[in-house]
């Protein structure tokens, strides 16, 4: 069987924290006396109150009930483009943003926040056009030049992006966005050091972001530290426990340091948060069938074929499971499945060790000649059987 050293893994993504029902109430109830006349600025308040607790959506009711007042209102226009932006809807919150900058052709954080919406969206191009036009106006905006660093990491130019990184900092050493920014670029270089240092940096300034601790994680991972990984990752489904991506990964990892039992419950997690990803069901079907529990490895397994029938692995794991009960005709049948959907080292060794077992001794042959011309390290391990 190979290694779960091989486990697909996630990449970092973006999710959103669950906010705490009593933080929204707070927002909610922190509106000024009923009896006094509401004005565009009360609303603002109260939008900006929901939009820092995560409560979106009530924040642009808010906005909106501002706007009816007064529809040309800058604050709440860019914070209704914020919210906007948040929710994906980035046309919507580049249109407001662009009427907030009629009104004031001149104004810098306009420009860049409106550079970094075209980041969200990886319209790489114009938001360079939109920092370089800050930049025109502004030269002290930390964000301006950490939407630069973050355009040329989407260009895959991490040196200089690192440089805008820095520049950020020095305008504002407490740029969160900056130092994260800088961290991943670090990362994508390879620099796991200077990475961690700069996640740190990051988190110090905002230890209740998921993300800042999955990708810390992913750093951990990658150079072979464990332990720090995995309290990295728990850390961040201790801020958001719906965050798949770590407990998918978490899974991995414990299952490539043997505890299995630990593993198949983070796979559950997933699993249980969403249902269709083959991935999950091949890792868990994986780990249950190293620790010997068959049937639920093979229903996983077959889970994983029904969701995805090119899913070669998983004929290959059911064929190795089906030679180890000593059901080897059903193994053989699975190896050559798993040949058909790609061709692997690991699935002709399968067939080669179930025919083996089943003393066709020239067919097993063929199948370790194959299995050698892929990877040669096969011819070993078949001399150690």
């Amino acid at each position: 069987m190979e290694n779960q050293d091989n486990g697909q893994k996630k990449p970092g993504k973006m999710l959103p924290m669950f906010t705490p029902a009593e933080d929204i109430d707070s927002a909610l109830f922190s509106c000024p006396n009923e009896e006094k006349e509401m004005k565009p600025s009360d609303w603002d308040h109260i939008g900006f109150d929901l939009l820092s607790a995560g409560a979106y959506e009530e924040a642009l009711i808010a906005f909106d009930n501002g706007l009816e007042l007064n529809p040309d209102h800058p604050s709440l226009l860019m914070n209704k483009a914020d919210v906007l932006c948040r929710l994906g809807k980035y046309d919507e919150s580049l249109e407001l943003y662009e009427k907030v900058r009629k009104q004031d052709p001149g104004n810098a954080e306009v420009l860049t926040d409106m550079g970094l919406v075209c980041c969200r969206k990886n319209d790489l191009k114009n938001a360079m056009m939109f920092f370089n036009e800050s930049l025109s106006v502004r030269e002290d905006l930390d964000m301006t030049y950490a939407g630069i660093g973050l355009v040329l990491s989407g260009e895959g130019d991490y040196k200089n992006a690192i440089i805008a990184f820095d520049k950020a900092l020095s305008v504002n050493r407490k740029c969160k966005e900056a130092w994260h920014g800088k961290a991943a670029a670090h990362d994508a270089l390879g620099d796991s050091t200077e990475a961690i240092i700069a996640y740190n940096e990051a988190i110090a300034l905002d230890m209740t972001d998921p993300n800042l601790w999955y990708e810390k994680a992913l750093v951990f991972d990658r150079i072979g530290n464990v332990r720090t990984a995995l309290a990295s990752y728990d850390k961040a489904i201790e801020l958001d426990p719906a965050f798949e991506n770590a407990w998918h990964n978490k899974g991995v990892l414990l299952t490539a340091s043997g505890e299995f039992e630990k593993a198949v419950e983070a796979f559950t997690k997933v699993i249980e948060l969403d249902p269709a990803q083959p991935d999950v069901w091949f890792n868990r079907g994986y780990t249950n069938s190293v620790m010997e529990d068959y049937d639920d490895a093979l229903q996983d397994l077959f889970r994983v074929i029904e969701l995805d029938p090119g899913f070669g692995r998983a004929y290959e794991e059911i064929g190795f499971i089906y030679t180890n009960m000593g059901f080897l005709a059903d193994a053989l049948t699975y190896f050559e499945k798993s040949l058909a959907v790609k061709e692997s080292a690991e699935s002709w060794f399968g067939k080669y060790f179930c025919l083996k077992k089943m003393a066709d001794d020239e067919k097993a042959a063929e199948a370790l000649e194959k299995a050698v011309a892929i990877d040669p390290r096969y011819k070993d391990l078949a001399q150690q059987q």
